[in-house]
């Protein structure tokens, strides 16, 4: 019944509209019968063989490839590591020589580099840790020595943690007037035993000849928190955590006044107070002028179109604006809905916060807990921070709220 030339016709992808012509010749020819063509759609599983085949040739394949360019960087550090043992004398400064003179060969080259292309994530590079003839190490010596010196930097230190504190205004409407000579101390001097972990980055790059090559790209320590932190973004996931249950438990409260049943808060509990200042708005709203207020409470349908009157915007000459506000569609945001951003932001830091920093290279760790004594009431903080040992300077000083505790504690239980 389907001629060959019909079926062509029919079903033809590149030549989408027959001459009409061309229609009445092959009619003519095929003596005038009327043909039907049914069109059908052959659906593809989405699950094949020929599918699954070519996904698991193309992931063996990009693995062997990532997994020789791999192996070839280790065998050129191999080599290299090898070369310098086997050196001895003379001839170990030859070979400084000429490694000086590869790696000024090889800044040269990168600084010809047009464009990077990652291959993989981050990854920390091998561990090195201090050698004895090493400055820095050195300068821990001098230090370890000399016991009064590392007296007067655990001094230093808690006076700079309590300044920190005192000019912190969260804390210090909750602590009042801060003495800075009174508390307990504890503070831990650390070597560490390396300079800070370093990170790199596979990849492929090309130069101004075009010419394509392996190299590692370094990569910042902050860096590669950050992007660990946007693929497992656990600070966000329990902020967003902590103001759910804090809406939860908000409903619930309203739940049970409008049962009836009655709802004790303790606003006399120190940890109540202090969640109450960390969720407390910084910023408090502006005061309605007396044209916002209405002087007498209309009732009725007329309270509805003057409340609907005064919330109407005013119009304004910018034609854009007009014509966005007429055809873009409102959204109506309830302002239960959205979420406390003074919450969020403090859990937020308080979750960075907590990310320990590696020391800078010749920094000495400084860890221990530090007792701010105010005039209403004293908080233990855990401290960290780096003492730099050339410059006598902290740096990444941080403080942690341990424990809280009221100078005028009454018995709970009633006299």
């Amino acid at each position: 019944m389907f001629k060959a030339q019909v079926f062509r016709r029919g079903f033809s992808i590149w030549r989408r509209r027959v001459p009409e012509s061309q229609i009445i010749r092959s009619a003519i020819r095929d003596g005038h019968e009327t043909i039907q063509i049914q069109r059908v759609r052959i659906n593809t599983p989405l699950i094949s063989r020929s599918r699954m085949i070519g996904t698991v040739v193309t992931t063996i394949g990009t693995y062997q490839f990532l997994r020789w360019l791999d192996d070839d960087e280790e065998e050129e550090k191999t080599d290299t590591q090898v070369g310098r043992h086997r050196q001895g004398g003379a001839q170990v400064n030859t070979w400084q020589q000429v490694t000086a003179d590869t790696t000024f060969e090889e800044d040269e080259e990168d600084d010809d580099v047009l464009l990077f292309l990652p291959t993989g994530l981050s990854r920390p590079k091998p561990r090195e840790y201090y050698k004895g003839s090493d400055p820095e190490w050195q300068g821990f010596l001098e230090v370890s020595r000399n016991p009064e010196r590392v007296r007067q930097i655990r001094r230093d230190f808690t006076r700079t943690v309590r300044g920190e504190v005192a000019r912190d205004t969260q804390y210090k409407r909750l602590l009042g007037d801060i003495e800075q000579n009174k508390g307990n101390v504890w503070i831990d001097v650390v070597f560490p035993d390396g300079p800070p972990l370093e990170y790199e980055r596979p990849g492929i790059e090309i130069t101004d000849n075009l010419e394509i090559r392996r190299s590692l790209q370094p990569v910042q320590h902050i860096h590669h928190h950050q992007l660990r932190n946007t693929l497992m973004p656990i600070a966000a996931a329990n902020a967003a955590y902590m103001d759910i249950k804090r809406r939860f438990w908000v409903a619930w409260i309203k739940v049970r006044r409008s049962l009836g049943y009655p709802v004790k808060l303790d606003v006399s509990d120190f940890a109540y107070r202090h969640a109450l200042i960390i969720s407390q708005p910084t910023a408090s709203p502006s005061p309605r002028t007396t044209s916002q207020v209405p002087q007498h409470e209309p009732t009725g349908q007329s309270s509805t179109l003057s409340s609907t009157f005064q919330q109407e915007p005013q119009g304004t000459s910018d034609p854009s604006k007009s014509i966005l506000a007429r055809y873009a569609p409102k959204l109506r945001i309830d302002r239960d809905m959205v979420i406390s951003g003074k919450l969020f932001r403090s859990i937020m830091e308080q979750a960075h916060s907590q990310q320990q920093e590696p020391p800078p290279r010749g920094n000495i760790i400084l860890t221990g807990m530090v007792e701010v004594v105010g005039s209403r009431a004293t908080i233990t903080y855990n401290v960290i921070g780096h003492y730099d040992v050339k410059t006598g300077e902290f740096q990444n000083v941080k403080y942690f709220h341990r424990l809280a505790r009221s100078r005028k504690q009454s018995p709970r239980g009633g006299p």
